[in-house]
C-alpha cells in the first residue's frame, strides 16, 4: 500500500462527512498501541496552525496512549471497513489484540502509528490537553445530558494538536 504525503493547506477534502462516519484514532509506539473511532472532533486553524481536536473519556483504554505519546494520528477509512471500525469502538485494547480481531493493521507514518488501510491519514503532533468538568461548562445542561447518568465521573480530555502531515492512499 503506497501512500503520498500532503500538506495540510493542499488537502482538498469534506471532513464533516469524514467525521459522521468516524474517523480512526491511534496512539502509541509500532510495539504498543490502540486505536478507537472518533465522532466528535474539530478541524481548523489555532495558533496560526492546522489543528485538530479529539476528545476521549477517562474510562477509554487510548486515553494513557494519548497522554504518552507526542503524536496520534486520524485515520479516514473507505465504508467498507465499517464492520471492522465498530469492532475498534465497541472493544478494549486492555483484554485482546483488537487488531487481531479486524482486518485493519496499525502502520508507521513518521513520528506516529495509523492505520494501513485509511484513504487518509492526518499526522498530529500534541499541542494542549485538558480535562473537560463540570465547573468549566457554560450551559450545564450539556454536561448534564452527557456527563451526568451513566457517563458520570467519565468526563472527556481534549486533545489539540497540530496537522503536521497527511498521508493519502494512491
Amino acid at each position: 500500500m503506497s501512500f503520498i504525503q500532503l500538506s495540510p493547506e493542499k488537502w482538498n477534502f469534506n471532513v464533516f462527512n469524514a467525521i459522521k462516519n468516524w474517523m480512526v484514532l491511534t496512539a502509541g509506539t509500532p510495539s504498543n498501541c490502540n486505536s478507537m473511532i472518533v465522532s466528535w472532533g474539530a478541524l481548523g486553524i489555532m495558533w496560526n496552525k492546522p489543528t485538530a481536536s479529539v476528545y476521549v473519556r477517562e474510562s477509554r483504554y487510548t486515553l494513557p496512549f494519548m497522554q504518552e505519546e507526542d503524536y496520534f494520528t486520524l485515520s479516514i477509512l473507505p465504508m467498507t471497513y465499517e464492520t471492522d471500525m465498530k469492532y475498534l469502538g465497541s472493544h478494549s485494547g486492555r483484554n485482546e489484540n483488537k487488531y487481531a480481531k479486524t482486518n485493519l493493521h496499525p502502520i508507521s507514518v513518521g513520528p506516529a502509528i495509523g492505520i494501513e488501510e485509511a484513504n487518509y491519514i492526518m499526522v498530529i503532533k500534541k499541542q494542549l490537553v485538558t480535562k473537560l468538568d463540570f465547573c468549566n461548562y457554560y450551559d450545564k445542561e450539556i454536561y448534564e445530558q452527557w456527563y451526568s447518568h451513566k457517563d458520570k465521573n467519565n468526563d472527556h480530555y481534549m486533545f489539540m494538536g497540530e496537522i503536521i502531515n497527511i498521508f493519502k492512499r494512491i
